[in-house]
């Protein structure tokens, strides 16, 4: 067992960190009129501050990053020695890796801002404009793939409760020895339910407008739109499935699994995610290669909504926006009252399911990460 979750912990951060790397290091480019996530004319890009900020940045990051991955295997080898002691320091290290990266995005981020603000480097024509291309508007509805595609996952999901249940009966467990399964039951219904809930959010998100053309901001739009579409659907169907295999080993060998049990349910879980970030990688590339050929890009200069580095602003209805620093993500506006409600819900969530899985011991902490890590 120890060895079964030494390469599966130790594979998630090889998945984990070379993503992370890959997919923010990038803010030092000028792309979509921007750079470190500012809105500045193209000529600004050569202004000597400009250039050592970027350059400073660049260095920290692969330095962070090369950091990071070194330690985050040298940890997985506590696997060996103490696995409690293990899960306790690997979250100390994800604690300081997220907080690294908060602080290497966010705050080149606000030098930028305000290195714009000093050089005047503001349209205010476009500062507050509402873009809005009603021939895109038109297709929205045949850009993505249909939500009722994640109705499978999420009813077949469901139903493993009477897979527990009769595991339950079948070796006359208390309720207490079943709290790792029950667990990793809502952790396995909850990730199909996000995401049909992305699914449903992310293809109901106003179009873009990144073009005077049309026929851009349409390609670009149905690109992404599809992409996520086409990713989240079958990252429901894998992880859902990678529940149900489990449920289904639970029911036949009881609540004590052989280790290989364990590595086929994290095998389709690494599936699940390369099925939704590779629709969306492919899809980032392509749109870059259209909106570069664009020959009359359309930005509008939204910067104050962003100077802290997050999005806020109370005059969006919307509460999930495109993220400024990585077009394969999606951040909360946290202008609108209803995000704190949500972030309260997760983080209360998952310190239940966490607190549920230390008490549970072992293996209840094991079973109880995919759904830490996820919130």
């Amino acid at each position: 067992m120890d060895v079964v979750l030494f390469f599966i912990f130790l594979i998630c951060d090889l998945i984990i960190v070379p993503i992370c790397w890959f997919s923010y290091g990038n803010q030092s480019e000028y792309r979509e009129g921007m750079v470190m996530g500012v809105h500045i004319p193209a000529h600004a890009v050569e202004d000597p501050e400009v250039t050592r900020i970027c350059g400073r940045t660049q260095k920290q990051w692969k330095r962070f990053h090369q950091i990071s991955l070194l330690l985050s295997m040298l940890i997985c080898f506590l696997c060996f020695y103490n696995f409690t002691l293990f899960i306790i320091v690997w979250s100390v290290w994800l604690t300081g890796y997220v907080a690294g990266l908060y602080w290497l995005i966010v705050v080149p981020h606000r030098q930028m801002y305000r290195l714009k603000l000093k050089r005047g480097w503001l349209d205010a024509s476009s500062m507050h404009a509402v873009r809005i291309d009603t021939s895109v508007s038109a297709f929205s509805g045949k850009m993505a793939l249909d939500w009722k595609w994640h109705l499978p996952p999420v009813l077949l999901t469901s139903a493993t409760a009477l897979l527990l249940h009769n595991m339950e009966q079948r070796y006359r467990l208390s309720s207490g020895e079943m709290t790792a399964e029950w667990v990793m039951y809502v952790s396995g219904v909850f990730t199909c339910l996000l995401f049909l809930a992305l699914h449903v959010g992310i293809v109901r998100q106003a179009n873009r407008v990144y073009s005077k053309n049309t026929e851009i901001n349409l390609a670009a739009n149905r690109l992404m739109k599809r992409a996520w579409s086409q990713g989240l659907v079958p990252a429901s169907w894998i992880s859902g499935g990678a529940w149900i295999f489990l449920a289904f080993c639970g029911s036949i060998s009881g609540p004590d699994l052989p280790a290989g049990c364990y590595g086929v349910y994290a095998f389709f879980l690494m599936v699940s995610a390369a099925a939704l970030l590779v629709p969306l990688g492919l899809a980032v590339g392509k749109r870059k290669e259209i909106l570069d050929a664009d020959q009359a890009p359309c930005y509008v200069d939204d910067d104050v909504y962003w100077k802290y580095g997050w999005y806020n602003n109370p005059n969006d209805r919307h509460i999930l926006v495109q993220d400024r620093f990585n077009s394969m993500n999606y951040s909360f506006n946290f202008g609108r009252p209803a995000v704190k409600v949500i972030l309260g819900i997760l983080a209360a969530a998952g310190y239940a399911v966490g607190i549920s899985g230390y008490g549970s011991g072992r293996n209840g902490l094991f079973l109880s990460f995919p759904f830490c890590f996820m919130l």
